[in-house]
């Protein structure tokens, strides 16, 4: 579990976090200890797409670098590239008039790791629990 946060106060921070991985059964490491387990992307996702635009998309998205291209739903469309072209791919695509639903930088792992499902519940539960902290910006898990 990586968690990217955003403070005024990384002391009170710190101990508040460190206390959510210790009451959930976890243990905090030091910083950047799992950051190595992620990718970091750019990462950009359109729905809607209509079939007959899919292609001028997916072409207009290759041309300006993504790396990978997925459609993981009828007229869903992601794609990733380096962090430092999101910027660029998101305003090429948006002046070959395609508007992105969310451009955003990730941490993807490398590796996908199963949940047991008997640690479902005690996993979400951690998760709400987290992302319920005012200083958790985000959560990025295997």
């Amino acid at each position: 579990v990586l968690v990217a946060c955003i403070t005024d106060n990384k002391n009170r921070t710190l101990n508040k976090v460190r206390e959510i991985f210790t009451k959930n059964g976890g243990n905090m490491g030091s910083e950047n200890a799992v950051a190595h387990k992620f990718n970091h992307v750019g990462q950009l996702t359109f729905s809607g797409v209509e079939a007959d635009q899919s292609d001028k998309l997916v072409d207009a998205a290759i041309s300006l670098g993504v790396e990978e291209v997925d459609n993981p739903d009828d007229n869903v469309w992601e794609f990733t590239c380096t962090p430092k072209d999101l910027n660029a791919v998101e305003s090429g695509l948006k002046e070959a008039g395609f508007e992105a639903d969310s451009a955003s930088l990730r941490m993807i792992p490398y590796v996908k790791v199963e949940v047991a499902e008997d640690k479902t519940e005690a996993l979400t539960k951690f998760l709400e629990t987290m992302m319920d902290n005012e200083d958790v910006e985000d959560i990025y898990h295997d």
